[in-house]
C-alpha cells in the first residue's frame, strides 16, 4: 500500500509513507507525489464512469435510495452471483416506490437477461422471470424535444444516468435504470409455465395471455374480483380467440359487480366484446394518452365504438377510468357514453396488458338513479351521498320518475367544498338546489353545442328556475367547453353524455344553487356582464358590493341589452354617456335595491302593486315595478318605462344578494345628454368594444 501526502496550507511537508516506512521528501518530490495521486484519482474516476470494473449491484448496494430493492436482490443468492458475472440490465425501483406497493415483488421481473442501453430500449424486452415481457413506452414532452421513457407503468428517473454503462467482474456490459414504481407481474398460474411451442418465424406462443387471467381468475391474485362471468360469457360468444391471440393489445375485463351479479355482463355480445379491446397498442395507466378517444376493435363501417382514458387527483393517487362512446348502432347496442373506473390496473401479459373495471363498457343498462347508487366510491358517490343525506325526497322522485331527464352531478372535490354550508340544514333550500341539477328532457351535450351563438337555457325541476350553457375556450389549451350557470354558481362540464336509459348525466366541478361570491365578485367574473361591472367602475360605485352587512337584489342589464340600447338611439352615444361619471352612478344606482333581505322573481311577482316600491340608494328615487310571469319566464316593468323587459337570468343568488340579468336597462333617453352632431349613434360601437375588451385584454397580458 501506498499511502501520498502533500505539502499542507503551512508549508510542512508530510511523509510518503511506502510498505510501512516513511520520510520527508523535498518540496519537488512532494508536489510531484501530489501530482500523481491526482491522476490516479482521475483515473479511478474515469474507470468508474466507464464501468470497466464498476457492477450494476455495487452501484445498487451503495445507493441508499435503492436500499429496499437491494435487500430484495440480496434473498436471491442466484441473482445476486449473476449481478456480479453477467451481462444485463436493472430496473431498479426507488424506496419511495415501494410506500405505495403492495403484494409480492418478483425481483426477476426487474431484471433483463442482456446489457440494453437506453438507445436501445425497444417495445417488448423479455425478462429473467420466464422471459416473462415488460414494455417501453416513450411518450413526447410537451414544448421539449425529449422524451419520457417508461417501462411499463414505471417512469425511467434521470435518462442522462440512465446512459451510464457498468461492467461486470467478467467486463460484461451492464445497465441500470432507476424507475418510480414496482414493476406488477403476473403469475404462470402452473400449466403457463412451460414455453409454448415457436412458430414458423420464431416467434414463441405467449406464455401467460389475456384469456389465462379469465381461466385463472379465481386465483388469489385477484383478491375479490371474480372474472368467471365475464370468461362464461366470451365463450357462449365464442371469442376466445380475441384473448388468445398473439399481439400487443390493450384488454379491460369487467369484474363480477356484488349489487349486478350477471344481468350487464349477459349483455355483452361480439361487437360489446371488441368494443373493451384497443388493439395494437399496450398502454398503461401512467403513460396513456388521457382525453383521446381510441379505436377499438368494434370500429367499423356499422358501428364505431372509442375507448377514452380519463383520471381525477393528482400523482400516483389519480383515479383512472375510462369511457366508451358507441356511434352507429347496432340493434342491442345504444349510442352514447359509458364510464367504467379501473379497479386493478396494468396487469403485463404476453399479448398486452390488462386493466379490470368495475363494470361493462358499450352496455347501457342503468338508469339515472341506479348509476348514482350503484357507484361505490367513484365520481358520483359523494352526491349520492349528499342527497341521502339532505334530499331522500329528491332521490325517491329519481328513483319513481319516469321520462327522458338529464342530471347534472357535482364530482367528489365540489361536494366537498360546501360541505360546511349553512345552507345543508335548510331542506327546502337543498331542495331547491337538487331540483336545479335535474333537466326534464334528454340533453346531449352536442345539442348545446350547436344551439343559437353558442348558448342555450333550459328548465330545470325546480319551479322557474333555469340552467345557462355557454361555450368557452380554454385559453391555455384552446379547446372549446362547456359552462353552466345556475342560482349564482358557474360550473364546468368534466364528463358530458355518460348515457343512461333514462337520460344522460353530466359531471360539472361545482354544486349549483349555493353560493361562494359576493355580488361584486359574480358581476366581475361573469362574461354576461362586463359592460355592466365597467360602467360600475365609474364614480366607485361597485364598491358598495363587497359588504356583508348588506342584502342587495341587483337588475343587471346584460352586455347585449346595453347594446341594443344605444343602437336603436342614433342621438344617444355611449362615449358622451362615459363623459358623465355622475348620470352612469345614477342610472346604476336606480337598479340596485338595498334592504334588510333580498327578492327573489317569484316573490316580486305575488307582491301586490301597491308594496313593489322597492327601496334603492338614499340618493335615488325607489323603484316601482310590475312583474308578470309568462311561459315560465319573468318580465318586469318600471314606472318611469313603458315596455315590458325581459328577465333573460334571475335569482343569480350572492353571499350577500341576489342578481337578475335584464334584457333592457333601466334607462331614459333623458339619461344622456344630446348627441345629436351629426355623427348618429355610429360613433357608440368603439366605445362599446373598448369597454367590453378591457377586462379580456387585461387577462391576456398578465398571462
Amino acid at each position: 500500500m501506498v499511502r501520498l501526502h502533500w505539502w499542507t496550507a503551512d508549508g510542512l511537508a508530510s511523509a510518503i509513507t511506502v510498505a510501512g516506512r516513511s520520510w520527508l521528501p523535498s518540496k519537488r518530490a512532494a508536489s510531484l507525489a501530489l501530482l500523481l495521486s491526482l491522476a490516479a484519482l482521475v483515473a479511478l474516476g474515469e474507470t468508474t464512469a466507464s464501468g470497466s470494473t464498476y457492477p450494476v449491484e455495487r452501484r445498487i448496494q451503495e445507493d441508499p435510495d435503492l436500499s429496499e430493492f437491494y435487500s430484495m436482490v440480496e434473498r436471491d443468492p442466484t441473482l445476486m452471483q449473476m449481478m456480479k458475472r453477467d451481462a444485463m440490465s436493472v430496473f431498479a425501483p426507488t424506496n419511495r416506490a415501494f410506500q405505495s406497493f403492495t403484494g409480492n415483488l418478483n425481483v426477476l421481473y426487474h431484471v433483463l437477461p442482456d446489457w440494453v442501453p437506453l438507445d436501445r430500449l425497444n417495445y417488448r424486452l423479455e425478462t429473467l422471470a420466464n422471459r416473462a415481457a415488460v414494455y417501453i413506452t416513450r411518450r413526447k414532452i410537451p414544448t421539449d424535444p425529449h422524451y419520457e421513457v417508461f417501462v411499463n407503468n414505471a417512469q425511467i428517473l434521470d435518462l442522462r444516468a440512465a446512459n451510464r454503462s457498468y461492467r461486470s467482474e467478467m467486463n460484461k456490459r451492464q445497465a441500470l435504470y432507476i424507475i418510480d414504481d414496482v414493476l406488477v407481474s403476473v403469475p404462470s398460474f402452473g400449466e403457463s409455465d412451460k414455453l409454448g411451442p415457436a412458430t414458423g418465424d420464431g416467434v414463441v406462443t405467449p406464455r401467460v395471455s389475456a384469456w389465462d387471467l379469465l381461466v385463472h381468475s379465481e386465483s388469489s391474485f385477484f383478491g375479490t374480483f371474480r372474472l368467471g362471468p365475464l370468461r362464461k360469457q366470451v365463450m357462449q360468444q365464442q371469442q376466445e380467440h380475441l384473448y388468445r391471440g398473439q399481439g400487443d393489445h390493450t384488454f379491460f375485463l369487467p369484474v363480477e359487480q356484488s349489487y349486478k351479479p350477471r344481468s350487464s355482463l349477459t349483455r355483452l355480445d361480439r361487437v360489446a366484446l371488441e368494443g373493451h379491446i384497443i388493439p395494437n397498442r399496450v398502454l398503461f395507466t401512467a403513460c396513456a394518452p388521457y382525453n383521446e378517444p381510441l379505436r377499438t376493435l368494434a370500429f367499423g363501417e356499422n358501428v364505431k365504438v372509442t375507448i377514452t382514458f380519463v383520471s381525477y387527483g393528482t400523482g400516483r393517487d389519480a383515479r383512472v377510468y375510462v369511457m366508451s362512446r358507441t356511434a352507429l348502432p347496432n340493434a342491442r347496442l345504444a349510442s352514447g357514453t359509458v364510464i367504467a373506473q379501473v379497479v386493478k390496473a396494468n396487469l403485463p401479459v404476453g399479448n398486452g396488458v390488462v386493466h379490470l373495471i368495475n363494470r361493462p363498457l358499450v352496455v347501457v343498462d342503468s338508469n339515472i338513479a341506479q348509476a348514482l347508487q350503484e357507484d361505490e366510491d367513484g365520481i358520483f358517490s359523494k352526491f349520492f351521498d349528499l342527497i341521502e343525506d339532505y334530499g331522500p325526497d329528491f332521490l325517491r322522485a329519481l328513483q319513481t320518475g319516469s321520462g327522458p331527464r338529464t342530471l347534472l352531478v357535482p364530482d367528489k372535490t365540489a361536494v366537498s367544498r360546501i360541505q360546511e354550508s349553512k345552507y345543508l340544514n335548510d331542506r327546502k333550500k337543498m331542495m331547491e338546489v337538487f331540483r336545479m341539477h335535474l333537466i326534464p328532457e334528454s340533453l346531449p351535450i352536442d345539442r348545446i353545442r350547436r344551439s343559437s351563438a353558442g348558448i342555450g337555457h333550459y328548465a330545470t325541476a325546480a319551479p322557474n328556475m333555469f340552467l345557462y350553457f355557454d361555450m368557452q375556450q380554454n385559453q391555455q389549451s384552446h379547446e372549446s367547453i362547456v359552462t353552466v350557470e345556475g342560482g349564482g354558481v358557474n360550473a364546468t362540464v368534466l364528463l358530458p353524455d355518460i348515457t343512461t336509459t333514462d337520460g344522460y348525466i353530466h359531471l360539472i366541478d361545482r354544486v349549483l344553487g349555493l353560493p361562494h361570491m359576493s355580488v361584486r365578485e359574480k358581476l366581475e367574473t361573469d362574461p354576461m356582464l362586463n359592460l355592466s361591472y365597467e360602467l360600475g367602475m365609474l364614480n366607485r360605485f361597485n364598491e358598495q358590493l363587497n359588504k356583508t352587512t348588506r342584502r342587495y337584489t341587483f337588475f343587471v342589464p346584460r352586455d347585449q341589452a346595453w347594446v341594443n340600447w344605444f343602437t336603436k338611439r342614433a342621438s344617444r352615444r355611449l362615449d358622451v354617456f362615459l363623459q358623465h361619471p355622475d348620470k352612469v352612478r345614477t342610472v346604476m344606482e336606480r337598479h340596485l335595491i338595498i334592504a334588510d333581505r333580498v327578492f327573489r322573481m317569484s316573490e316580486l311577482k305575488s307582491m301586490s302593486p301597491e308594496s313593489l316600491i322597492l327601496p334603492t340608494t338614499t340618493n335615488s328615487a325607489p323603484l316601482r315595478l310590475r312583474v308578470r310571469l309568462e311561459d315560465r319566464r319573468f318580465f318586469i316593468k318600471w314606472q318611469e318605462g313603458g315596455n315590458w323587459i325581459s328577465v333573460f337570468r334571475h335569482d343569480i343568488e350572492c353571499t350577500n344578494g341576489i342578481i337578475h340579468v335584464l334584457d333592457e336597462p333601466l334607462m331614459l333617453d333623458t339619461d344622456i345628454p344630446d348627441a345629436s352632431s351629426g355623427s348618429g349613434g355610429g360613433g357608440a360601437a368603439p366605445w362599446l368594444l373598448l369597454v367590453a375588451c378591457m377586462r379580456c385584454i387585461t387577462a391576456i397580458w398578465q398571462q
